[in-house]
């Protein structure tokens, strides 16, 4: 093999291991506030702090105890996310709110999710003093 095909090679391995290293499963630009929601709580309930950091509006605001701990508690996060509805309520002017339509132990239960469009992504509106 010649050395500008070794250059070549070497260069195509930089570039794929630099595409793989850089994937993450963060939504892009594309991504709909119930989609986002929907990977906020998956990530929430799999203990994931860098991925729920990635999702949120303001990430210092929530550490990483908390999400081991928010992972293991509440029906939300029992809840069985295949049978779990994520529907988009409001939408308008940089905001959305995402209902969520979970099974309870009492039956359906339903709570909902604001979001803010940042940089062109959206991401949960979260206050971790609640």
């Amino acid at each position: 093999m010649g050395p500008t095909r070794i250059l070549i090679a070497a260069g195509l391995i930089a570039l794929v291991a630099g595409l793989t290293g850089c994937a993450t499963n963060t939504p892009g630009t594309e991504a709909d506030p119930a989609q986002v929601s929907e990977q906020f709580l998956r990530a929430l309930v799999d203990g994931d702090c860098k991925e729920v950091k990635g999702l949120v509006a303001m990430p210092t605001a929530i550490d990483c105890e908390w999400v081991a701990e928010a992972s293991n508690s509440g029906d939300l996060t029992q809840a069985d996310l295949d049978e779990t509805e994520f529907t988009v309520v409001d939408e308008g002017g940089g905001s959305a709110m995402v209902e969520v339509a979970y099974p309870g132990d009492s039956g359906a239960e339903t709570t909902t999710t604001n979001l803010v469009k940042t940089d062109g992504k959206w991401r949960v509106l979260f206050d971790s003093e609640e």
